[in-house]
């Protein structure tokens, strides 16, 4: 009975966290101050911000919709950036990113017909090349900078690092080493076998979501254009963070930026709060005072103005997605392709057969 309760308490316990993390920080730095520093902002560089942004989206749009085409799909980047859009508003809600990655595999199949096993490994995988990029621009960054930074600030940094390199590497032997060899065996006995109950049916879809990994390794064109278009995306993220540091007159180098971003993946998964309300705020004013030595003071206009772009305008514009969205079947029947106008002149990505 307590923890039913807990359960449905917990949305309201999560507001109230967010609400006093919001509010704490507030307190920390001063209304008047925050307010002055954005009185004071560069309009010029926040409209290059919120330009930087928009490319950043559409970049990784891009990433996803290779990744799609890898599975042996073809897609458009229109509608991957719709779907994107759509798990901006989920996440939004609710407490957790896996309601983001459960609408995201669901509108695949809804809109293409790919399984919900093999929509949820590209979400997998292109979350996989995004981290890799990171780990790939962290290293000659961290070399660059390691003479500059305080032991208590570099080897935090080089952890996540070394740790990013080990999940990747993680990532590649499930799908080239003995562990990829042992994985067919056992998919092979429970085929022969039959699915047992629960279990047989998630060794299925598992070798279903690896079979799919397999191909990125199988097609390296493709995944050659989706790393350019997470190195595009990453680029844009980065950069855009260092214009808003600019448009405050705070002068932060790129690299460190960068080295902030690989550490903020391993902070990022414990925002619990509805759309990371607060916590957001909190870890990333944490990992900008950390990596970058900047003052709290000097640091939050900048996570404030950050967050209105990637997640309040973001939920205005999802809401808007939404509410436009019909999905595949509603006014083209099963061989349509949704509520989107597929005949708008729109790039359009058709390497869905295999290279």
């Amino acid at each position: 009975m307590n923890i039913t309760r807990l359960e449905r308490g917990k949305p309201v316990i999560s507001a109230l966290v967010a609400g006093g993390l919001i509010v704490y920080l507030l307190r920390e730095v001063g209304l008047d101050t925050l307010v002055s520093s954005l009185r004071e902002v560069d309009k010029g560089l926040l409209f290059l911000a919120l330009a930087l942004h928009a490319l950043s989206l559409v970049a990784a749009a891009g990433r996803w919709s290779t990744v799609v085409g890898v599975s042996g799909h073809p897609s458009r980047i229109r509608t991957i950036l719709h779907f994107m859009l759509l798990d901006k508003v989920a996440n939004a809600i609710f407490p957790t990113s896996a309601v983001g990655v459960t609408v995201r595999t669901y509108l695949l199949e809804r809109e293409y017909r790919i399984p919900k096993a093999r929509g949820f490994a590209t979400i997998v995988m292109d979350y996989g090349t995004d981290i890799t990029m990171t780990f790939l621009l962290a290293i000659p960054c961290f070399m660059l900078m390691a003479s500059h930074l305080p032991a208590s600030v570099k080897d935090p940094v080089l952890l996540s690092i070394v740790l990013l390199g080990i999940a990747i590497a993680v990532g590649i032997g499930c799908n080239t080493g003995p562990l990829h060899g042992i994985m067919n065996r056992s998919v092979a006995r429970t085929r022969l076998t039959g699915p047992s109950g629960r279990r047989g049916a998630l060794v299925l879809k598992g070798m279903e979501i690896l079979k799919t990994f397999r191909l990125a390794i199988e097609r390296p064109r493709l995944m050659a254009r989706a790393f350019l278009f997470a190195f595009g995306s990453k680029g844009c993220e980065v950069l855009r963070a260092y214009v808003l540091f600019a448009a405050f007159d705070v002068p932060v180098p790129f690299a460190l930026l960068v080295l902030v971003e690989s550490a903020w993946i391993f902070v990022s998964p414990f925002m619990v709060t509805p759309g990371g309300i607060g916590a957001v705020e909190s870890g990333r004013l944490a990992v900008y005072t950390l990596v970058t030595g900047l003052s709290s003071s000097a640091s939050v206009p900048v996570v404030f103005v950050e967050r209105f772009i990637t997640f309040w305008l973001m939920i205005a514009i999802g809401a808007l997605a939404l509410l436009v969205y019909r999905g595949r079947d509603a006014d083209h029947g099963d061989g349509g392709s949704g509520g989107l106008d597929t005949n708008a002149p729109f790039i359009r990505f058709p390497w869905a057969a295999p290279s």
